[in-house]
């Protein structure tokens, strides 16, 4: 368990070419529980999620900026692969995005992502997902769906499901190209 307060992260990279690349900046996985509170988040990249990355826990982000962010995607042979979330990347576990006490309103502003989610990206299953309100700008899915929100359930069998519950959307100008 961790929290994290009043935080800027610009510029970290998380680059190497294959599909486990997670989180330029920060990268949540094996079960663990992270806190942000009022973070900005600009210019950083990964193959998925340029900013954040929800692998496997529990991310709860209570106010964040989120600008210049890119999912850069991978290499497979000849064929560019991934890049989903050019902000956030959400696999498996609980995602809450609640306003924060410095940062009252949660913008994702010119983030790009190479397949889907041009700001936010969801395709997993159990997975939680609330957002208490999010404003969506300029963001851009170069090869997929979703210029600034992509969830969409994953085909399998038993008991996997995704929940989620939006509050406040205001979306202008996000674009996705398929």
């Amino acid at each position: 368990v961790a929290t994290i307060n009043n935080a800027t992260f610009t510029g970290n990279k998380a680059t190497y070419d294959n599909a486990d690349c997670y989180g330029g900046a920060i990268s949540v996985n094996g079960g663990a529980t992270l806190t942000l509170n009022n973070s900005v988040f600009q210019n950083n990249q990964a193959v998925k999620g340029g900013a954040i990355a929800l692998v496997n826990g529990t991310l709860t982000i209570n106010g964040i900026t989120a600008s210049g962010n890119v999912a850069t995607g991978y290499t497979d042979g000849t064929a560019k692969k991934g890049g989903n979330g050019g902000a956030i990347y959400i696999g498996t576990g609980t995602f809450t995005l609640n306003k924060g006490t410095a940062i009252t309103e949660n913008t994702f502003t010119e983030n790009v992502a190479q397949s889907g989610g041009g700001a936010i990206y969801c395709f997993e299953t159990n997975t939680d997902i609330i957002i208490e309100q999010i404003t969506l700008t300029n963001n851009e899915a170069t090869g997929n769906y979703g210029g600034g929100l992509y969830v969409r359930g994953k085909a399998t069998t038993g008991d996997n499901t995704i929940s989620v519950d939006i509050g406040t959307v205001t979306a202008t100008g996000n674009y996705g190209s398929n």
